[in-house]
């Protein structure tokens, strides 16, 4: 396979290129309606004539000579009229078939390589394609023989990061086998070896399906399971579809919104200080949801600080919050210090003093009092006259 330009032509090199050459040549051909004009399997296909031109003659009452158009009368003259235009059209498409032949033979001689040899002496489309077929088209036990090794070749070739590539080989295998009815190929057999050749890239899948393989199978021995089971080509297509539905949702789940970078995963969608909700939901980041007696702690400031001076687009979206917390934390150190002081003081004042003087006040109610525990051995009071 060549590229020549933006289309991929594929060069005849020898045998093993000619069922894909032929086949872009009768794919083109098909489309146009010309194939059965230059098929090298026929010896004598339909010649490819331009339409006749139809002559007032035609028309014209029996026996008349020296007729023309103008000598017509009305009806006849209308009815060659519209035979004219129907020749007029048929002429054009004819000249874009011709077109076509033009342009799939200068094909074949681009493409030829070095059997040009073989048609070098032949003219003609059809002629130089018979040539051709009989020169380098393989024979049947080798084209079998091609076509079953490539068959077992892609069924040992899954592969989960080119699978679209792989199912486009194995579905080519696939049909080129069944041209030639490959025994391999038959009932659900190509249904089974899709679903082995997945096993190892998805394995979910090709169990599901030998389940429901296995499920028909037992359940209703009478049925011919190529009738429920879907084809070689039905699978593929079914896994194809579900492999670009899961590529799909992993494509989304990791996409971005008007060019923000993707968040790397799940938990960086939380708030960064206990994960319990989203941001929008915090109550430190959004005053409207706060509860009734919301207050601040040492903690939660600090963190959203730390959290909003990250970049400046958090900084200036959340510049009130960071004045807030920022304010809550000086206020806290304030009376954090005053506390300190006034403990000191305190202290100071203890050991100022002896030690009496700190135990003044208002005498114990229970002084005097027993308080009775039946589960101890022996009781302590303030008399030994007691």
């Amino acid at each position: 396979m060549a590229a020549t330009g933006d289309t991929a032509v594929v060069l005849l090199k020898s045998s093993k290129d000619w069922t894909r050459w032929i086949a872009l040549i009768k794919t083109k051909a098909v489309n146009n309606d010309i194939w059965r004009h230059i098929d090298p399997s026929v010896p004598s296909p339909p010649a490819f004539e331009p339409p006749n031109k139809p002559l007032p003659s035609q028309f014209a009452t029996a026996g008349s000579t020296d007729v023309t158009a103008a000598s017509l009368t009305t009806a006849q003259f209308q009815r060659y009229n519209t035979e004219v235009s129907i020749w007029q059209e048929e002429l054009k498409d004819h000249r874009k078939k011709v077109k076509v032949i033009t342009e799939i033979e200068d094909h074949v001689i681009r493409t030829a390589g070095t059997y040009w040899s073989t048609i070098e002496s032949v003219t003609g489309l059809h002629a130089r394609l018979v040539k051709l077929k009989e020169r380098v088209a393989p024979s049947t036990y080798a084209r079998e023989q091609e076509v079953t090794r490539r068959y077992e070749q892609v069924r040992t070739q899954a592969n989960l990061t080119r699978t679209e590539e792989w199912l486009a080989e194995w579905e080519s295998a696939l049909r080129d086998a069944i041209e030639l009815k490959l025994p391999d190929v038959q009932n659900t057999r190509p249904t089974r070896h899709f679903l082995l050749a997945v096993e190892k890239i998805a394995p979910l899948f090709a169990q599901t399906w030998f389940n429901t393989i296995e499920t028909n199978a037992v359940m209703t021995p009478d049925i011919q399971l190529n009738t429920v089971v879907p084809d070689g080509f039905q699978i593929a297509q079914i896994f194809r579809n579900q492999h670009s539905f899961n590529a799909t949702k992993g494509a989304f789940a990791g996409s971005t919104l008007q060019g923000e970078q993707a968040p790397s995963s799940q938990r960086s969608k939380k708030y960064p200080l206990h994960q319990f909700h989203s941001l929008d939901n915090c109550h430190a980041f959004n005053k409207t949801k706060r509860p009734e007696g919301w207050t601040w702690s040492k903690r939660i400031a600090s963190e959203a600080i730390k959290f909003i001076e990250k970049d400046s687009k958090t900084q200036e979206k959340y510049k009130d919050i960071l004045a807030e917390a920022k304010e809550f934390l000086e206020k806290s150190e304030t009376a954090s210090q005053v506390t300190t002081q006034s403990n000191q003081k305190i202290i100071g004042s203890a050991f100022a003093h002896p030690p009496r003087v700190s135990f003044v006040s208002t005498p114990y109610i229970l002084k005097d009092s027993f308080i009775l525990d039946s589960g101890s051995p022996s009781h302590i009071c303030n008399s030994k006259d007691r």
